[in-house]
C-alpha cells in the first residue's frame, strides 16, 4: 500500500518561490545572450575550491549552466508533482501527509530557487573573469554555499521529524 495522494495547493510562498525560479531561468539565459558578443574566444568554464579559475574553453560553453538549470528546473518540478512517491523518515498516513508532503515539496522548490541562483552567480562570475573585471569566485561564495545546504538540509530534516502539533 503506498502514500496518500492528496491535493496539496500552491501556498503564495511556493507560488513566489516558483516565480523567483522562472525570473532566475530568465536572467541566467539573459546574461550571456547581453554579453555573448563582448566575450573572448576563451572563458573560465571550470573553478577549483580556492574559486579560482582552473579550466577554461570555447565561450561556446557559457550556455552549459543556463541549460542544465533549466534542465535542473523542469526536473525538480516535475518530481514536485509526485510527493506520495517521495522517501519519508516517517510513515506517512492521512493525518501527516499534508504537512509532511508540503515541507517536502517546497524543500524542493527552495533547492531549486538555490540552484538556479548558484548557476546565475557562476555564470556572471564566469563572464566578468572573461571580461577582465574580477579574478575569481573568491572562497566565500563556496563557503557559503555549502554552509547553507548543510543547514538548510538540516533544518528540512529537523523539521520533517517533528510531531505533528494538535
Amino acid at each position: 500500500m503506498g502514500n496518500p495522494k492528496i491535493d496539496l495547493p500552491l501556498q503564495p510562498l511556493d507560488k513566489a518561490l516558483n516565480l523567483v525560479c522562472v525570473v532566475g531561468l530568465l536572467a541566467l539565459f539573459a546574461l550571456p545572450w547581453y554579453y555573448y558578443a563582448q566575450l573572448p574566444e576563451t572563458i573560465p568554464n571550470h573553478f577549483g575550491t580556492s574559486g579560482d579559475p582552473d579550466r577554461y574553453g570555447q565561450k561556446k560553453y557559457i550556455w552549459t549552466l543556463p541549460m542544465i538549470g533549466l534542465m535542473v528546473f523542469l526536473l525538480m518540478t516535475f518530481i514536485n508533482r509526485y510527493p506520495h512517491k517521495f522517501n519519508y523518515l516517517q510513515k506517512i498516513t492521512e493525518k501527516n501527509a499534508h504537512r509532511q508532503y508540503s515541507l517536502a515539496t517546497r524543500m524542493i522548490r527552495i533547492l531549486n530557487v538555490f540552484t538556479i541562483l548558484l548557476f546565475l552567480h557562476l555564470v556572471y562570475k564566469s563572464i566578468q573573469i572573461a571580461l577582465g573585471n574580477a579574478t575569481g569566485l573568491g572562497s566565500f561564495s563556496m563557503t557559503l554555499f555549502f554552509l547553507f545546504l548543510l543547514g538548510f538540509t538540516m533544518y528540512s530534516f529537523s523539521q520533517s521529524t517533528k510531531k505533528e502539533e494538535a
